[in-house]
């Protein structure tokens, strides 16, 4: 005999609670690409849930693939929200979104290869060794390495170190920005404004473009794609068109904003549009363009340091080597990528591996 309406109804509710009171909720699925970097050491869980067996500990710095990510409402708990991730070795698993930062995918790139950095050689620095010294050419970053910005305005001074400005660029915005990087480009100059130093850690930063006649191309606001209510600045900007790149990174050290900054941003300049942003934690200090990638680092005093290899079409994490302090200068000579840290010296060959099918 068929079960009474009312009993029917009175065992859906019981499996509806239940199923509420453990926690189970649909899965929300994440774009393609996405990526989660873990932003201190967490457990990887069987399932989402504090309660889940751990399989390992993730490090701090590690970039995961995000899959999905699911709601819960545990009782006697703080974590409710969880990212399904899977490493690049292959394992698979549940890490509470309060230890994770996820990226903003641009869309993939289909030619887009994992480059293996190959350790070659790591040299003891002599405090204050200059470029000339390590036989660098200090191009990507003429103020010095003890400065955490590029710019080729000397900090303290004003003094204008970098290349003979044209007559069209402004040194001086009306708005009281001042000219800090200017970059030469076959089509004309990139120039990079920010608030004059010393105005603080909420500085305004804009970005223009001038033709080789002279002409203003574009200029694009950038406070805009930066974190509000907390300190936050432009380290380094790089145009390799059509994309426009910078890093919004922290002003001190990442607890002071709860370890969510230091991204690394791509906008399409003409437009204003946000192409694709990374997790936390990626850049600050300098970055360089190197072929299809941008190399970059995140690092700061009694931080874990890292390097990063980042895909210029997606936005991708592609690679990743902890390193023994902050990296403080990037250059590439001879097809080797030599990185500069506080003591040392380190030489990586890229190697580009066929990618997986």
């Amino acid at each position: 005999m068929a079960p009474k309406p009312f009993a029917l109804t009175i065992c859906t509710l019981a499996l509806i609670l239940a199923v509420f009171l453990r926690g189970d909720t649909a899965d929300h699925s994440l774009p393609s690409g996405s990526q989660a970097l873990c932003l201190q050491n967490v457990r990887l869980r069987d399932a989402p849930s504090i309660s889940a067996a751990p399989l390992k500990t993730v490090p701090r710095g590690q970039v995961l693939s995000a899959l999905a990510i699911r709601d819960t409402a545990e009782q006697d708990t703080p974590f409710t929200r969880w990212c399904q991730v899977e490493s690049v070795t292959g394992d698979a698993g549940w890490i509470s979104l309060d230890f994770v930062s996820l990226n903003r995918p641009g869309p993939l790139n289909p030619r887009t290869r994992r480059p293996a950095l190959i350790h070659m050689e790591s040299r003891f620095l002599a405090y204050g060794s200059d470029y000339a010294a390590l036989g660098l050419s200090g191009v990507n970053k003429i103020n010095g390495r003890i400065y955490r910005l590029r710019s080729h305005r000397l900090p303290g001074e004003g003094q204008w170190i970098g290349p003979a400005v044209p007559a069209a660029v402004p040194h001086v915005l009306p708005s009281g920005l001042e000219l800090n990087i200017l970059d030469d480009h076959p089509e004309g100059w990139l120039a990079f404004y920010r608030s004059p130093p010393g105005t603080g850690a909420y500085d305004t930063y804009e970005a223009r473009f001038y033709g080789q006649d002279g002409t203003l191309q574009w200029s694009v606001g950038l406070d805009r794609f930066l974190p509000d209510g907390q300190p936050r600045e432009i380290q380094d900007i790089r145009l390799v068109p059509p994309r426009l790149f910078f890093n919004a990174a922290c002003a001190s050290y990442s607890r002071e904003s709860g370890d969510r900054c230091s991204e690394l941003v791509a906008i399409h300049p003409d437009t204003g549009e946000e192409l694709w942003r990374t997790p936390h934690l990626v850049s600050n200090n300098i970055f360089i363009p190197a072929g299809a990638w941008l190399i970059c680092g995140y690092g700061f005093t009694s931080e874990p340091d890292f390097l990063y290899i980042v895909d210029q079409i997606s936005g991708q994490v592609l690679t990743w080597q902890a390193l023994d302090s902050a990296a403080d200068y990037l250059e590439i000579r001879d097809d080797v990528l030599w990185v500069t840290t506080y003591n040392y010296l380190h030489s990586y060959r890229m190697a580009s591996p066929p990618s997986r099918q």
